[in-house]
């Protein structure tokens, strides 16, 4: 008796497929039926056809059509597919459905790209939303909704995995986006760029959609993300040696030191600010690449006064507390102190603990937490830094090690004036590596 249940089951289970197999056949469209299409270049007849190819079978016929035809855009939009979908953002969309969205971008894009565009995927019946630059001719494809993607949220921001077309070489980016207008941030941005030490901007979007502004930023993507995640997350990769802490600490000051020479303060200086890429090399010879990001607080010195030293308050130097008796030029000291707090916090491998009780929100007086900040960061920094002179003062010397840590101490000091200057610092650190 089960013998027969069996048997029934697999006879029903064939007859079911085979019924599937001969609907998909009866859907599915012949590619030879594109064929005059392609040939008189009536690429929106092609493209609406593309969505309704659903077998592999099909894609090999429509490769070999777009061959033996020389069509380019078809042939562009095959190989695309192939290198999107080896992608993560896109890895669970089919290539067919690829293949009518590169085909899209690679016949569509050019007659309609005098100015930035939005191309929604509902609207069109495409994969994913397509965005375009005018100004860099950058063409970008994004997922909307789709947690798996998301690389942080705040506040104000999302950063979401978004990729840059390319048939051949497609790229991940990040994807910035924010209902907020960024025409400062983008400005100061491109303003810093070429070089070490500051995020690369690839392009730019501004369009409404679903009732909502978005302006968005699209940036190099930087795998591992933040500092903070490295800190708060105990990554395996986040064991540094003396030389990778140097290394960071000097990118971050590289940053710095481009910011301050074109007048800029960031104002939101933190670990959270700061990207991180390792490249695939061993642990003796990896390649660590840091940046400072997110210029949504930053500001021009001239327009500084008066504005609160920086947007995670936990970062504020003491003196930060009276802003509203900061000249401009204060602020570039303001900026030193959160980024030595981000060394502090590297090198000891600890959150400092004023970062981990904010000092600057407990609704004291102004004097009061100016005392109470002014005196843990002495206890904590100021203290680790006289007993550092005082060993230098005996012993005439101080190992490599120390001497880092000194330089980190120094930043943190109590009195601005006192902190030094991010050139000064990045310059005592190329001394310092030397030989490592």
């Amino acid at each position: 008796m089960r013998i027969i249940k069996a048997l029934v089951s697999l006879i029903i289970c064939f007859v079911l497929s085979s019924a599937n197999n001969t609907e998909i056949q009866e859907k599915t469209p012949k590619v030879d039926s594109i064929k005059p299409w392609v040939k008189a270049h009536k690429y929106h007849k092609v493209s609406e056809a593309l969505g309704k190819f659903k077998t592999k079978d099909s894609l090999k016929k429509l490769h070999r059509l777009a061959q033996n035809e020389h069509c380019v855009p078809l042939q562009n939009a095959i190989q695309a597919a192939h290198s999107l979908k080896a992608l993560r953002p896109f890895s669970h969309i089919s290539k067919t459905s690829l293949v009518q969205t590169a085909f899209f971008v690679e016949t569509k894009l050019p007659a309609t790209t005098k100015h930035n565009r939005f191309y929604s995927a509902d609207k069109r019946g495409i994969a994913c939303d397509v965005e375009y630059d005018a100004k860099t001719k950058q063409r970008v494809l994004s997922l909307r909704d789709s947690d798996k993607n998301v690389i942080g949220k705040g506040a104000k921001k999302v950063v979401m995995k978004a990729v840059l077309y390319d048939a051949h070489h497609p790229q991940l980016v990040a994807r910035c986006d924010q209902s907020m207008d960024d025409r400062l941030e983008y400005k100061i941005t491109k303003h810093v760029q070429g070089g070490p030490g500051v995020v690369k901007i690839l392009g730019r979007s501004h369009h409404y959609d679903h009732g909502k502004i978005h302006n968005v930023l699209f940036c190099k993507y930087y795998k591992y993300g933040s500092l903070s995640r490295f800190f708060f997350d105990n990554l395996k990769e986040a064991k540094f040696t003396l030389k990778e802490k140097m290394g960071i600490c000097h990118n971050i000051l590289t940053g710095l030191e481009k910011l301050q020479k074109n007048n800029i303060i960031h104002r939101d200086l933190c670990a959270a600010n700061c990207l991180i890429d390792i490249n695939n090399g061993s642990k003796q010879n990896r390649k660590i690449d840091v940046v400072l990001a997110d210029f949504g607080s930053a500001r021009f010195r001239r327009d500084v006064t008066g504005l609160l030293p920086e947007g995670h308050s936990c970062y504020i130097a003491p003196e930060g507390v009276y802003y509203d008796e900061m000249s401009s030029k204060d602020y570039f000291k303001t900026d030193l102190f959160a980024a030595g707090a981000v060394f502090h916090w590297l090198f000891y491998e600890k959150q400092p603990y004023w970062l981990k009780n904010n000092i600057y929100r407990n609704g004291e007086s102004k004097s009061k937490r100016y005392k109470m900040l002014a005196e843990i960061v002495e206890k904590q920094a100021g203290k680790r830094y006289k007993e550092l002179k005082e060993k230098y003062k005996k012993q005439g010397y101080l190992s490599r090690k120390e001497l880092f840590e000194s330089m980190i101490l120094k930043m943190l000091n109590v009195d601005p004036g006192k902190r030094g200057a991010p050139q000064e610092h990045k310059l005592y650190l190329e001394q310092l590596m030397q030989g490592l």
